[in-house]
């Protein structure tokens, strides 16, 4: 067999107006004297080529979308290619977006409408040795303008969500704005050709029998009518094959089982190895392989997972697609992002429903790494058509995921989409719930028949008294602008949000000087119901400014640094106090051994727009101060003070062993400069608990400018966790403005080591000129102690800059790898 990926000779060609739909137009577009844009590489959307060509800007450096003409025109894809001819052929496209005829040789092969499926077409009988392909693409506004629905669905169900479309690119909610409608091929195009025989699919589900071996099952499809000798094997981590079948291709279509006796299991990468096998399918000389894995996830109905018998608390965060601009995948992004979510301790990402397919290479990676997976099916917070026609595409749609996806062992749950409930009640609470024969019939069928051993679950949220119910099913954190009863201690949350801004170097990309900051102090007031500045609102999409943290406990900020300050401290306060219940699981006067709260993702990590908005790490894969804090309390074993009626100092123990040794437990004066109390004391705690060590009483009462240190030290005296909580509000605590920070670089170690005189809130650290990854970033730091911080990866050289929140002075260090050595 061969496997032909077309991704040389690409041209793109724009049009004003739209093009006759025949062969000797369509080929006259890229004709030799044709101004069509030559592909530099492919895949490619249309606005990739255009930003390739210095035609337009990145709108997703300012978040704003200036270039609306490229979605109100017609644009076509020209490939011409060599191949074989007269031998059965299969011509897939992977990612078209959206609405586009496919044309090979003069013969339209169909039309394209679902941007979620893969389009596959018979063409043996077409192709010749020299061959031409075009793919034209309709204007998405044009198209969707002919789409009409029955009269019941009229106000209720969006045009957007009576396509199949990406609708990110519809609205503004995860910026450029107003929008940025994408359009053109977004994945590879590939030529398969039977020589004799070529293998047109592999599917494979993986479980556990009851006395834990391990079973494989395998359907292959091939094309051609050779009947050709095939060989099917199994191998592990080490490359040792541990099972193996054979056959011919005879029939086109064949099932196999491969059974492995007690196979070494997958774990999440927080509680042990990502143990993966690999399947291999060889016929003639050609070779396809899948990552398979060996586990048993349970869930149960308060939302806690086990994986292989062992409970695991789900603590990670909702992954957004890499750029609005592009649904092209790129790579050395995501390993960003996903090193940036382990760096986290994130166990779990949720795939988005309205996010964008992502290819095989994103869930072996996770694969690899051990990151398991919540995946939505597409469908976003809106209600949706429930006629026949629709319900097939739904239907090929989760078939097409299943199919393709199911092997992976880091897919830990299939749902049914993204707040479909939720649309109902807050957008029509007195309409029928359009779309729930989707998630109710059409899905579970599908999982039913095709993935058996995994959990389908059918929107999130849902279950309880209403879509939402922290104490039933999951939950999203809307308290930004609900009062949500039993909020405190939900059972999961699948999404929790505040919105910040990106880091201050992003900030200063995102906007002109004059747009940052207009002279004077900005306070909420009757004539500026705004907690920030005006200029800013047009770069915050989805009215992000009524979803702040509590920025009502910071200072009226003077300056746009002030305000960056303010708000991204905001939002990190909003975690800290959040999360930290969160993960103690229980309210102080319970005293049984059981934690509420089974699991916290939060919205989001990822920007794909340089916007003010959810996610803690910006367009530019800068993770910012939320991020930090999001990193603390997410460590495996977290310590976390509860100002409750009694100040209680909590220990949880999120790993999978028993942990001894000891607490320090400390009050530092702000003005004094000094610890006024301290305590020592023992501890020993289970795996997958939490426990009041002790409460502050027995200081009595406590002057509020003072700090509560809790430092947590294994029996070597390894520092295993700390935190810091102040007993107020920021804005009325007295914070040294002059902190004797100093700053040492060690190139050679790959750290930094800072110190200062009085307690230092807040210190951030960045590079100039390049943007370096450490370990820790805003923290605080108490006199006396010296803070080391790992630079991850270590860049050869440049400055880094490390300044506080109230002390003017910035400190440098160069940093020289090359010196060092």
């Amino acid at each position: 067999m061969s496997c032909i990926c077309l991704d040389t000779n690409w041209f793109l060609k724009g049009l004003e107006s739209p093009c006759p739909p025949d062969w000797t137009t369509l080929s006259a577009l890229f004709s030799e004297n044709s101004d069509a844009f030559s592909l530099p590489r492919f895949p490619m959307q249309v606005h990739d080529v255009l930003l390739a060509y210095g035609i337009i800007e990145n709108p997703n450096i300012r978040g704003v979308n200036r270039d609306l003409w490229i979605h109100e025109r017609d644009w076509v894809y020209c490939c011409r290619f060599s191949a074989q001819a007269n031998v059965p052929s299969l011509l897939t496209f992977d990612g078209v977006d959206t609405f586009a005829d496919v044309w090979l040789n003069g013969t339209l092969l169909g039309s394209c409408s679902d941007v979620y499926l893969s389009w596959e077409y018979d063409v043996g009988h077409l192709l010749r040795t020299e061959n031409t392909l075009i793919v034209y693409f309709h204007a998405a506004q044009t198209e969707l303008k002919k789409l009409s629905l029955p009269e019941r669905y009229a106000g209720l169900v969006p045009t957007i969500s009576a396509a199949r479309v990406f609708r990110t690119g519809y609205h503004d909610y995860c910026g450029p704005s107003p929008c940025l409608i994408r359009c053109g091929l977004y994945a590879p195009v590939t030529l398969r050709q039977a020589e004799p025989v070529a293998l047109a699919e592999i599917t494979c589900d993986t479980w556990l029998t009851e006395d834990g071996d391990g079973v494989v099952q395998v359907q292959l499809t091939w094309v051609g009518q050779a009947d050709t000798p095939y060989a099917v094997s199994l191998a592990d981590a080490h490359g040792t094959v541990v099972a193996d079948a054979s056959g011919t291709t005879a029939h086109g279509r064949q099932r196999l089982s491969l059974s492995v006796h007690q196979p070494e299991r997958w774990y999440p990468w927080t509680h042990g190895t990502p143990t993966c096998y690999t399947l291999t399918v060889r016929a003639e000389k050609e070779a396809v392989s899948r990552l398979v894995g060996f586990r048993q996830i349970d869930i149960s109905d308060r939302f806690l997972f086990r994986v292989n018998g062992m409970p695991v608390r789900m603590w990670g965060a909702n992954l957004m697609h890499l750029d609005t601009l592009t649904n092209c995948y790129a790579p050395e992004k995501m390993t960003r992002i996903l090193d940036l979510a382990q760096l986290a301790n994130c166990n779990m990402l949720r795939v988005w429903g309205e996010a964008d397919k992502l290819p095989e290479a994103f869930y072996e990676e996770c694969d690899r790494r051990g990151i398991l997976l919540w995946q939505d099916f597409f469908l976003g917070c809106s209600l949706y058509s429930e006629e026949e026609d629709q319900l097939s595409l739904y239907r090929q749609e989760a078939e097409m995921l299943l199919r393709t996806r199911k092997h992976h062992p880091c897919i830990a749950l299939w749902c049914g989409g993204n707040e479909l409930y939720l649309a109902q009640e807050y957008q029509h609470p007195e309409a029928p719930v359009y779309g729930e024969k989707i998630i109710r019939e059409v899905f579970p069928e599908v999982c039913a028949r095709l993935d058996p051993h995994r959990l389908y679950y059918p929107s999130s949220p849902c279950g309880g008294s209403f879509a939402n119910d922290p104490q039933c099913g999951d939950t999203h954190g809307y308290t930004h602008l609900w009062f949500v009863p039993g909020r405190a201690y939900p059972h999961f949350l699948s999404e929790n949000c505040r919105v910040s801004t990106p880091t201050w170097q992003s900030m200063n990309q995102m906007m002109t000087p004059d747009e940052l900051w207009e002279e004077g102090t900005y306070a909420l007031t009757a004539h500026h119901p705004c907690e920030i500045p005006e200029s800013w609102m047009k770069h915050t999409p989805n009215e992000g400014w009524l979803k702040l943290g509590p920025v009502e406990h910071y200072r009226d900020a003077e300056t746009p640094q002030e305000m960056v300050y303010r708000v991204c401290a905001a939002h990190a306060e909003y975690i800290h106090e959040q999360v930290g219940r969160f993960r103690r699981g229980r309210a102080p006067w319970e005293n049984n051994d059981i934690r509420h709260t089974n699991g916290h993702l939060l919205w989001r990590l990822n920007e794909n727009s340089n916007v003010i908005s959810f996610g803690v790490v910006d367009y530019f894969l800068q993770p910012g101060h939320a991020y930090y804090e999001m990193k603390r309390c997410y460590a495996p074993v977290f310590a976390s003070v509860a100002l409750d009626d009694h100040a209680g100092i909590y220990l949880t123990n999120d790993t999978t062993r028993t942990i001894a040794g000891t607490v320090e437990v400390s009050l530092f004066h702000l003005v004094k400069n000094e610890r006024t109390h301290q305590m020592e004391l023992p501890f020993t705690i289970e795996p997958d608990a939490t426990a009041r060590l002790c409460t502050l009483d027995e200081w009595g009462q406590i002057r509020k400018e003072q700090i509560v240190c809790v430092r947590v030290l294994d029996k070597r005296r390894t520092l295993l966790a700390e935190t810091i909580q102040p007993l107020d509000i920021e804005r009325r605590l007295p914070y040294p403005q002059q902190v004797g920070l100093s700053m040492i670089a060690s190139a050679d170690t790959d750290t930094l080591l800072l110190r200062c005189e009085h307690y230092a809130r807040c210190v951030s650290l960045h590079g100039d000129g390049f943007e370096p990854l450490f370990d820790d970033n805003f923290f605080d730091l108490l006199p006396g102690e010296t803070k080391c911080i790992r630079v991850l990866p270590s860049p050869s050289s440049g400055v880094i800059y490390a300044e506080t929140a109230y002390d003017q002075t910035i400190v440098s260090c160069q940093w020289d790898k090359e010196k060092e050595k």
